[in-house]
């Protein structure tokens, strides 16, 4: 690829300019990163369901141990593979794409078992249901991943926020902005165009507002 070609590339948006924002941009996304995300909201969850023995805590830490390790692993262990994102996108995002269904298939067999195991052993109901909410996330975002790619780490913080600001509304705004600043990260670093960031942020918002109107939701 020419120089030329390089620069054009980068002014479209194809790939990430260098510099303070992009270095931010990666900050962000790391920290925020989906198992990231899932593991504080665990942790939220339990912390906040005054179960008596084991607490909700150490249900969450389980559960984040469980559930949360195997897919954060498989999903650094692939993308080590290849860490560029200074690549064309066509070849980037044929990458992803496999990357992400088989890190999904491994999240959702992890979650599974995760709602086994509160269930069979009489845990708390309300991580049952954050597990039911994120395996069914999960579920849908690899189906549309398949047809068009979307950004997962803005979705993923866009719903979790919103459902833990459908039970505490305080968080509702803060959460929507936080989600918005990711699509910009994601699109700043080169993983995403605008508009995957925005399909991305419209997926969580819309999942998180399908699960709260189920019925008992809150457990």
């Amino acid at each position: 690829m020419s120089k030329t070609t390089g620069v054009l590339q980068a002014e479209s948006g194809r790939l990430p300019h260098v510099g303070g924002l992009h270095t931010c941009a990666l900050v962000y996304s790391g920290l925020l990163s989906p198992p990231v995300v899932g593991l504080l909201a665990l942790a939220v969850i339990g912390g906040v369901s005054r179960w008596p023995s084991p607490s909700g805590l150490a249900w969450a830490t389980v559960l984040a141990t469980g559930c949360g390790a195997p897919p954060a692993a498989y999903a650094f262990l692939a993308g080590s593979r290849d860490r560029s994102l200074t690549r064309p996108r066509p070849t980037l995002q044929r990458l992803e794409q496999r990357e992400r269904i088989t890190t999904a298939l491994v999240a959702l067999t992890a979650l599974a078992l995760g709602i086994m195991l509160v269930v069979g052993c009489h845990g708390p109901r309300p991580l049952a249901m954050f597990l039911v909410f994120s395996a069914g996330g999960i579920a849908v975002a690899a189906a549309l991943t398949r047809k068009r790619k979307i950004s997962v780490h803005t979705g993923t913080l866009g719903s979790v926020l919103g459902l833990l600001g459908a039970e505490h509304g305080s968080w509702a705004i803060p959460g929507i902005t936080l989600a918005a600043v990711m699509g910009w990260a994601r699109v700043r670093v080169g993983a995403h165009t605008p508009t995957e960031a925005a399909y991305g942020l419209l997926f969580g918002l819309a999942w998180v507002s399908l699960f709260v109107c189920l019925p008992d939701w809150r457990g």
